[in-house]
């Protein structure tokens, strides 16, 4: 059986995920210990019957890449989501030679190496899997309840859909939000509901469990820069949510707008409350977006379809 050691751990939400699905026994080493032992410790490795090297950050694939073809290793890069200065991206064009496969969870961190004139050929888009707690479902909208990622910064994001609620909520009366996952700056937070009059209003769910998405109906990505895209969105897709996202290039990769979600303008939040009272007010919308939305998680983040792009990345 394939035996994979991984040096250094990647720092993408996406990335991470691909990492906890990896298929083969999987050894992982912090990236000091083979740059300190001079590559001692991955001869060690080699012998002891490890065939995959996974690179998943700069430092590691332009470090280690010849080190790992020369011991036998089948080198795998992972995409990372950090900058590229010009410098580093020269080193990562030649070293990217050594590579035999590099796996881009998303087509953003695609086009990034891409930009590197990196043989295409070598790149695979391989979305995470979703593997959910909860279970997809439609929810009739009675009290309007929106989803949305708290890691999102106020001045990137997270102010817009504030704003965006107190709107909606003026016109449509009853709205819960619930902001899920790791909460980037709680107290500005408590200060904007606040001003907003959204005391009441807002939930918030810390933590890694999807299950803060179950009470929604929609799920909200506000974003006004081009971070990486939380992984949240997938696992609302995948839960049957209806979308709403600012217009943003990374976010068009999974919302094609009156399909599988609406797009509004990027940091307006007079569109983006227009959007969640259209839904409120045509259940039929929300059920077919819904449903639109779904079908591409189906086709994209289930785990048997990352199953068989993985093992044919694998054994070619």
């Amino acid at each position: 059986m394939l035996r994979t050691l991984q040096i250094g751990k990647s720092s993408d939400p996406w990335s991470k995920k691909i990492e906890n699905h990896w298929l083969t026994p999987i050894s992982r080493l912090p990236l000091w210990l083979p740059v300190l032992t001079l590559g001692l410790v991955l001869v060690f490795k080699r012998l002891n019957h490890y065939q995959i090297l996974l690179l998943p950050n700069f430092c590691a694939q332009a470090l280690l890449s010849p080190v790992g073809r020369i011991l036998g290793f089948k080198v795998i890069w992972l995409t990372d989501n950090g900058k590229i200065s010009p410098s580093l991206g020269k080193i990562l064009k030649k070293m990217a030679r050594l590579a035999q496969a590099i796996i881009a969870p998303n087509q953003a961190q695609e086009v990034s190496y891409l930009r590197l004139e990196i043989v295409s050929a070598k790149i695979h888009l391989l979305y995470p899997p979703v593997v959910s707690q909860s279970q997809p479902a439609y929810l009739e909208p009675k009290t309007m309840v929106l989803a949305g990622d708290a890691s999102i910064e106020a001045e990137e994001g997270l102010g817009t859909l504030l704003r965006a609620a107190s709107l909606a909520r003026d016109i449509l009366g009853n709205i819960k939000l619930i902001l899920g996952g790791s909460l980037a700056g709680k107290s500005h937070l408590d200060w904007s509901t606040k001003q907003l009059n959204l005391n009441g209003c807002v939930q918030l769910a810390p933590g890694e469990s999807d299950l803060w998405l179950e009470e929604a109906q929609i799920y909200v990505l506000p974003a006004t820069s081009d971070k990486a895209v939380p992984f949240s969105l997938a696992q609302a897709m995948f839960l049957g949510k209806t979308l709403i996202a600012s217009d943003r290039p990374s976010h068009k990769e999974f919302i094609e707008h009156e399909k599988t979600g609406l797009l509004v303008s990027s940091g307006d939040a007079e569109a983006l409350s227009q959007a969640i009272i259209r839904l409120a007010r045509d259940p039929e919308l929300l059920a077919r977006l819904s449903q639109g939305g779904y079908k591409f998680a189906q086709e994209r983040f289930s785990r048997q379809v990352f199953e068989e792009k993985l093992k044919m990345i694998l054994n070619q």
